[in-house]
Order: C-alpha cells, then sequence, then structure tokens
C-alpha cells in the first residue's frame, strides 16, 4: 500500500486573525537538507542504509537520478520564495542543480526565485572560523569549519530588506556540544552585525535564520537560540551528557570529551544570541517544535534539528507546512526512499512584514 509522500502534508496557519493594514503580502520561505553523496557514500560504507533500496542511495550524478528527480519534483511543489539548502555537494550545484534551480525560476548560491518581488544586493559566505578570529580571542579560531550564508534580498514593493541567512552547525555524532552553541553563538553574532550594518544606511531591515541546526530543542544550544543566553542550570547541563540521543551505531560516552570542557570555560562569556526578538516560525505556529525534521536511516529514530527562525519585530508568522508525526516515520522503514528524497524533511514558513507607520 502506498505510503503519503512529501507533498501530502497540509499547511497549518495560525488562528488569529491577520488584518492586511497592518501587514504586507505573504513570502515563503523554504529549508532543506537534501542529504549530499559526500556523507551518504561514506554511511553506506558503515553499513548504514541498508534498508533503503539502491537506486534511492546511488551518487547524484546526473539528471535521471531518482533521488534528484523525488527532490526537484518536491521543490516544484514548495514553489518557496526563498529556498535556503543545505548538503549541496560542489559538484552536483555547478553540473545539475543550479541550472535545474533555473528552470523553477530560481537563481543564485540562495536559490532565490527570480520572478518574486525580491531582488538580491548583498551577499555573503562566512567559514564560522572567520568569525570566531574576531570574537573568540581565547582559542583557536579553526575549531569552527561550517559555513553561514547570508543574503539581503529587497523586497520590491515595500522597500525592506529581507536578510536571509543559512547555516548547517556541526553534527560530530553530537561528540561536540559545546562546539555546537560555539557555532550558533557567532552565528547568530555575524547575522546581527550584518542586520546593523544595513540599518546603519537607513534601511529597513528584517531577518531569517534557518538551516540544520543539529539540536533538538531540549538541548542548551535551543536556549542559546531562543532566551539569547545559558542559564546556570543550562551550562551546567552543557557539562554531562545524560540529554544527548545518539545515533544507533554510536557508542554513547560516560562523560563530554574533556577538550569540550576546556573550550566551554575559555568562551564562556561570549556565549550570547544578540538577537533579541528572535523566535521560531513552527514553534509559533504550532504551539510546539514539530515531532521530527529527520529520521535516522533505518527510521529507528527520529530528530527536531531543522528549523526557521525569525524577527518578529519586523515579521509576522503567518502558517508553515507540517512535518511527518513520529508515529508515521517506521512504515518508511529507510530514508531516503521512493517518497523521499533525504533523510531530512523540507521546512516551508510564510510571513508579512509588519507595517510600521
Amino acid at each position: 500500500m502506498p505510503l503519503p509522500p512529501p507533498q501530502s502534508r497540509k499547511t497549518i496557519h495560525v488562528n488569529e486573525g491577520i488584518n492586511s493594514a497592518e501587514f504586507g503580502e505573504d513570502i515563503t520561505v523554504v529549508t532543506y537538507n537534501i542529504l549530499c553523496d559526500f556523507y551518504l557514500q561514506p554511511a553506506l560504507a558503515k553499513g548504514r542504509h541498508k534498508n533503503c533500496s539502491k537506486e534511492y542511495v546511488t551518487p547524484k550524478q546526473d539528471r535521471n537520478c531518482p533521488r534528484h528527480k523525488l527532490m526537484m519534483n518536491e521543490l516544484q511543489w514548495l514553489d518557496g520564495d526563498i529556498v535556503c539548502l543545505q548538503e549541496v555537494d560542489t559538484p552536483y550545484f555547478t553540473e545539475i542543480l543550479k541550472e535545474d534551480m533555473s528552470f523553477l525560476g530560481y537563481k543564485g548560491m540562495f536559490a532565490q526565485k527570480s520572478q518574486t518581488s525580491f531582488e538580491l544586493e548583498e551577499s555573503k559566505t562566512l567559514v564560522i572560523n572567520e568569525i570566531a578570529a574576531g570574537v573568540f580571542t581565547e582559542v583557536e579560531s579553526n575549531k569552527f569549519g561550517e559555513v553561514l550564508i547570508l543574503a539581503a534580498l529587497r523586497h520590491k514593493n515595500s522597500n525592506t530588506m529581507l536578510l536571509t541567512a543559512t547555516t548547517h552547525i556541526l553534527w560530530k555524532d553530537l561528540l561536540e556540544p559545546v562546539t555546537q552553541v560555539c557555532e550558533i553563538a557567532l552565528v547568530t553574532q555575524a547575522l546581527r552585525d550584518m542586520v546593523t550594518a544595513l540599518r546603519s544606511q537607513d534601511k529597513h531591515v528584517a531577518y531569517i535564520l534557518c538551516g540544520d541546526f543539529n539540536i533538538d530543542p531540549h538541548y542548551p544550544a535551543y536556549h542559546l537560540l531562543k532566551d539569547g543566553k545559558l542559564s546556570e542550570e543550562q551550562f551546567c547541563k552543557l557539562q554531562t551528557v545524560d540529554y544527548l540521543k545518539f545515533a544507533a551505531d554510536v557508542e554513547k560516552p560516560h562523560q563530554v570529551l574533556p577538550e569540550q570542557i576546556s573550550l566551554l570555560n575559555k568562551v564562556k562569556k561570549h556565549l550570547r544570541n544578540p538577537l533579541t526578538n528572535m523566535q521560531s516560525a513552527y514553534k509559533v505556529v504550532m504551539g510546539s517544535e514539530p515531532q521530527c525534521t529527520s529520521a535516522e536511516d533505518d527510521a529507528s529514530r527520529v530528530w527536531t534539528i531543522d528549523y526557521i527562525w525569525f524577527d518578529s519585530e519586523n515579521l509576522k508568522v503567518t502558517a508553515a507546512l507540517e512535518t511527518l508525526p513520529e508515529s508515521a516515520i517506521a512504515a518508511y522503514r529507510g530514508f531516503p526512499n521512493e517518497y523521499f528524497s533525504s533523510d531530512h524533511f523540507s521546512l516551508k514558513a510564510h510571513f508579512k512584514f509588519i507595517v510600521k507607520p
């Protein structure tokens, strides 16, 4: 019996009414970790993805690859104004994906849709090491190899700048939770700096930060995003492993790695999120984060690790696309499969600019 495909998911709207005089036109943002071959092929060599049909774990070397076709069909259905992708292999992007996205009307590293009312004015690609060099003077900055991409998009009708950022925080089998917290603190500070720079030019700026953060909602790093800082309770939690949920083939350590504790002691005073108006789009719409945004390759475990965060002072979230409930995951047996091209689920949120007098 066929299982529900990604396109069966419904859009959930907020209950409260939207006054058109207070809010601008609808804009949509999609974030999607598409599972790159760089990570998939070594996982296969380790014996993962045993339940997946071979055709859905074959490298995306051409346009006839079933996984590529599945993904493109889903992206066409999602039809986001702005699409932020993570885990995109460079050859795949340059040789296949960039052109195929252009057929759907998108252009640029950020896959900004060319037919929408946005115009790209400025973009930056930062390795988090570069951000750390100016913030974490107490440690070697080369500990943070992940990337932050920022795009300042001018909304043609309102002239508002929508600064959209996407990132993919370290996974490392969740053995380096302090590094994750550091990267999130650095990403938010870099985003704040660009917001400040744009506003210094007398521009009205709103921001969105989305991507694969590799943290569940009960992790201290999530509280850093949500609350802007870590409480003493969260600092203590960060020094334990009890709250961490590891993959099936990863042996749970008895304690946090000593070098992680050392790093925490050195950078503790810098661990903050200066974006005080940041909220999670899905939590606002649904009342809680999704039950899962990613599944173990054999469907045995799930995580909620992908998010769309937004500037609640200048944006109103009006709807979000549901993900799968945890109870539905086991039936798929493994990810990717004939329905889902990745081991993550795409997220989509609808926003309106808050019109200010």
